[in-house]
């Protein structure tokens, strides 16, 4: 017969403090393995969330104008309210930019034959093959751009797309006569604002079709738009402010075709402050605005600018690719 040994107290005793002592020793170690990695996780957010944010914002800068020969006032028309290519509203020193840009962006579809059977024709009907008929309304998406007409500019649909024949037409204002060729692309027209949200510390955007903002990026403090601006061409941007500064923080009236440069500073910061870390930076310059970073920990560590966390300011220069020739 086998005898079942009982642990005595002391055995018990020493068991817990050999117990106490292995974990003694490894939580620290523990601790500090999960604070990196959560640092390291901030870190990577952080990066990821400007990295998509000034991707977005650099690609409808570069597209500014897209399918608009010189500027929108030229059509004596406008965009879901904005009558031109860019329109600025300068924050100034103490508050954040923003700005709006139009271009031909979304494929609606591409050209087909007429109903006559025709590969290339012209007047203010256009047969499209188009299965994104919800990018287009003649309310406020009600803007097109159609590739290789010599026009290059927008048009103004005067009813909504309707399917006809297997096919779906679009109306042009009546007073435009386009020329087309079978497989164009017909590309919708949009007017996007970059805004930013201090409240809930994010850039947004508005295609300006009824909708409110949408989150574009989280974890912002700061956002701003410089302009460089040539209107006589020699390459050499005009001090239009005379402020000493060849950015301007504006765009002067009629200057919006002459933007040949737009810089654009966006400050993020970490989504968890760190106990641990204190930004060495006592300020940030971003555009024309100055941030002072709060040092001060009796307000909490995750006051507004506070030092614990971490930082990353991005300032790009953008050049509206459209812009640089006179025919685009």
């Amino acid at each position: 017969m086998i005898k079942k040994h009982a642990f005595s107290l002391i055995e018990l005793l020493l068991g817990l403090l050999i117990l106490s002592i292995v974990v003694a020793i490894i939580y620290p170690t523990f601790q500090t393995y999960n604070r990196t990695s959560k640092v390291q996780e901030d870190a990577m957010k952080l990066n990821q969330n400007l990295d998509v944010c000034i991707n977005y914002i650099e690609h409808a800068i570069q597209m500014a104008g897209y399918g608009c020969k010189y500027s929108l006032e030229f059509q004596n028309k406008s965009v879901n309210g904005y009558s031109t290519v860019f329109t600025a509203v300068d924050g100034g020193t103490g508050g954040d930019d923003t700005l709006t840009v139009v271009y031909a962006d979304r494929v609606f579809g591409q050209v087909t034959k007429d109903l006559a059977g025709n590969s290339s024709y012209s007047g203010n009907i256009i047969y499209t093959n188009s299965t994104n008929a919800n990018l287009l309304d003649s309310n406020l998406k009600k803007y097109v751009f159609i590739d290789r007409n010599p026009f290059n500019q927008f048009f103004e649909l005067i009813a909504d797309p309707q399917s006809i024949s297997g096919k779906v037409a679009i109306f042009i204002d009546n007073s435009s006569n386009i020329e087309v060729y079978e497989n164009d692309y017909v590309y919708a027209v949009r007017a996007i604002t970059i805004s930013y949200d201090a409240t809930d510390q994010e850039i947004e955007i508005n295609d300006n079709v009824g909708g409110s903002n949408q989150p574009l990026a989280s974890w912002i403090e700061a956002l701003q738009f410089q302009y460089g601006i040539d209107v006589n061409g020699d390459g050499i941007f005009d001090d239009t402010d005379s402020d000493g500064n060849p950015l301007d923080n504006t765009i002067p009236a009629g200057k919006e075709f002459y933007v040949k440069l737009v810089r654009v500073s966006v400050l993020g910061r970490s989504p968890n402050p760190d106990p641990t870390y204190r930004d060495p930076n006592g300020s940030y310059t971003v555009g024309n605005k100055v941030i002072t970073i709060d040092t001060d920990d009796t307000n909490g560590i995750n006051s507004t600018y506070d030092t614990h966390y971490r930082r990353r300011l991005i300032t790009i220069d953008i050049v509206p690719r459209n812009f640089q020739y006179e025919t685009f």
